[in-house]
């Protein structure tokens, strides 16, 4: 069976590759680029999914995006990812937790609870915390 590898990579690659895993703020992205770093030292694909602890596919995967886009394929694109449950933006629902939090303070699980049952959809205590900071962080700005 032919071992998978990528072109040899340059003096500018290995630099690239070792600024971004060192400083991305992204793991994926970090993850990424010491897989293509391993693999140009001549670990095979068996042995960088172990590494890794993902499937092989996901290292062909990675090795077929390097050589198309570079670093730039292993950043997410926008659109992609999960998308929130609540919108930072909207004063409906602002207006919606603000009441809840008068009604339960102190108690973020029962805050929770009404704002699922007032909007219609799922919001757990984790939901609610993190956009209670992010919209802090925005109103600040």
């Amino acid at each position: 069976m032919k071992k998978r590898t990528i072109n040899p990579l340059t003096e500018s690659d290995i630099i690239s590759l070792e600024e971004a895993y060192r400083t991305s703020d992204k793991n994926h992205v970090r993850e990424r680029c010491k897989c293509i770093l391993m693999c140009n030292s001549g670990y095979d694909v068996k042995e960088l999914s172990e590494f890794f602890g993902t499937r092989r596919q996901t290292i062909y995967s990675w090795l077929n995006r390097w050589e198309f886009a570079g670093i730039d394929g292993f950043l997410t694109k926008s659109g992609q990812g999960r998308k929130p449950t609540l919108d930072v933006a909207s004063v409906e629902q602002f207006e919606i937790i603000e009441q809840a939090v008068h009604t339960h303070p102190q108690n973020l699980s029962g805050v929770a609870v009404e704002v699922s049952k007032l909007l219609g959809i799922t919001v757990t205590k984790g939901v609610l915390k993190s956009h209670l900071k992010k919209r802090i962080i925005v109103g600040n700005e």
